[in-house]
């Protein structure tokens, strides 16, 4: 959101509609499946050269792959939603915060759900997890 800061300590989230991987593929002069294979580690497709020229092109750009187009090719993503049934419970705070550090260092993405203690939201959260 425009106008808003992260908070204090942490950094602010990049906007990761900002560069596109054609984007990086016309900087570099290259097809967008050159890009995607050297994203991807598939460089023996790639010239050592051209390699060099997409990886500057990324860096140059500020190119991120999105999450959900590595989820589509493979299938899987690396959100994970806890459900926590009541956030007023004081041993919930302390369970989020931890259960987040641990996912983020092995890779993960935690989307808390507060279900207020409604088996129903439970179902509604599980469902739209699994769309996703």
């Amino acid at each position: 959101m425009r106008g808003v800061s992260a908070p204090a300590g942490t950094a602010p989230v990049a906007n990761r509609d900002a560069v596109s991987i054609s984007a990086v593929a016309a900087h570099a002069g290259v097809s967008i499946a050159i890009v995607s294979r050297v994203v991807n580690g598939v460089s023996n497709k790639a010239s050592a050269a051209t390699t060099a020229r997409v990886q500057a092109s990324i860096a140059s750009l500020g190119y991120r792959p999105t999450g959900a187009g590595r989820a589509l090719r493979s299938g899987q993503s690396r959100l994970v939603a806890v459900l926590a049934a009541n956030m007023a419970n004081p041993t919930m705070p302390a369970f989020a915060a931890a259960a987040e550090v641990a996912l983020r260092c092995a890779g993960f993405v935690m989307v808390l759900c507060d279900i207020h203690d409604k088996p129903e939201l439970q179902d509604e959260y599980r469902l739209e997890m699994r769309s996703q």
